[in-house]
């Protein structure tokens, strides 16, 4: 349909509308810290309310020209001590020297404002260490992960201690690059390894001996919002992804390049990370959906279980050798066992509170085990099932 100017349009003049896009989502984060300059406070009001909502640890500090200039005070006077409002007739520019001293790894930064606060803040953080989101093993149990806002992939070879990189090309390194994930587990079949990219919704495939760079954008012309937030290659290294802000499985065949994608049955289940198993079915959590998945390639077809707890956020996914499939959740201090033959589910509340992300199961031990990291408390978990 041919654009219309509103400014010609008349009462019958048909107009093509798309739905609204958010560039600017809240990621779960235990802490937030929020930095709004003047209208800047405008898109972080719903994000103050969900944190709220979801009883996150957060901080706001506001800074205007004048306190009559500065919008919303009211609305943020309920939030008592957690709003810090800073008029620069009264004291000044924000010190962010004292708000943002050092990184936290549990803590969350979103700042909006003019451009100079928003350069103020980079600076502040620029030293910041850059963290990594995955660590994967290959079959000879080397370690692959993403640099993140590095703009890489490494390779630490465990005999050696030899560290190695791939670097994205300068034309693709943009101010949103970030490279999260890779899939190891099958790079042998071609030489090529599997990456994405969180900053711009994008598949990356590396020649590991040539150090090309492939890059597939299977949203580049969507209207809606994406991110690709894992990628699980095969045993023939085609590879899967998952688009976490919305709802879709993706395949990329390792072969054609051909992309195809898959609506999960639940809409906007926000299908986050994933494992292949032995079959070359996808399973992977469903953050939002609140359930497990399970993708099967040969006949196109999903298989969900939802989680008996609302809100258990399921974020990654491990299978035992009984075919048993386990996750936790971030938000219920719950352990998740599915035996998916039955649909039934076996929950293991923990003691006490915790933020559960990757989970790993040591199927060697008898019974199997099931191993995860405490985010809130500092510690490792080990659940052994009695049965």
């Amino acid at each position: 349909m041919p654009v219309t100017p509103l400014t010609k349009s008349s009462a019958t003049t048909a107009v093509s509308i798309g739905g609204p896009r958010n560039n600017f989502t809240l990621a779960p984060s235990p802490r937030y810290l929020f930095i709004a300059g003047g209208i800047g406070i405008t898109p972080l009001l719903p994000m103050l309310a969900q944190a709220e909502m979801i009883d996150a640890d957060w901080q706001l500090l506001y800074g205007g020209r004048t306190r009559t200039s500065m919008a919303f005070l009211d609305e943020l006077e309920p939030y008592g001590d957690k709003v810090t409002v800073v008029p620069q007739d009264e004291h000044g520019l924000l010190d962010l020297a004292a708000w943002l001293p050092a990184a936290r790894s549990d803590t969350k930064v979103y700042c909006c404002g003019p451009g100079p606060l928003l350069d103020a803040v980079e600076r502040q953080c620029a030293g910041w260490p850059t963290g990594l989101l995955s660590l994967r093993f290959d079959r000879e149990q080397n370690l692959w992960a993403g640099m993140m806002y590095q703009g890489a992939i490494a390779k630490l070879d465990r005999k050696s201690g030899r560290l190695q990189l791939w670097s994205i090309p300068p034309e693709l390194n943009k101010a949103n690059t970030q490279i999260n994930m890779t899939s190891p587990l099958h790079f042998a079949v071609d030489g090529k390894m599997w990456t994405q990219n969180n900053g711009f919704a994008a598949v990356h495939r590396i020649d590991l001996a040539s150090g090309k760079w492939e890059t597939f954008e299977p949203f580049k012309d969507s209207k809606r919002n994406h991110n690709i937030y894992d990628v699980i290659a095969d045993s023939k290294n085609n590879v899967y992804f998952t688009d976490f802000a919305n709802e879709h499985i993706g395949r990329i065949d390792a072969k054609s390049g051909k992309v195809t994608l898959y609506p999960t049955p639940t809409p906007g289940s926000s299908p986050r990370r994933g494992m292949m198993d032995a079959q070359d079915r996808l399973w992977f959590a469903e953050y939002r959906g609140n359930r497990i998945g399970l993708f099967d390639p040969r006949t196109e077809r999903f298989q969900e279980w939802e989680a008996p707890t609302a809100w258990s956020a399921p974020y990654d996914i491990a299978l035992d050798r009984n075919g048993e499939a386990w996750t936790g959740s971030m938000l219920s201090d719950r352990i998740l066992r599915l035996d998916p033959k039955s649909g039934r589910f076996v929950e293991y509340l923990l003691p006490r509170p915790t933020n559960i992300r990757r989970v790993f199961v040591d199927n060697s031990a008898t019974p199997v085990a099931f191993w995860v990291g405490s985010n809130h408390g500092a510690s490792i978990i080990k659940l052994e099932p009695l049965d």
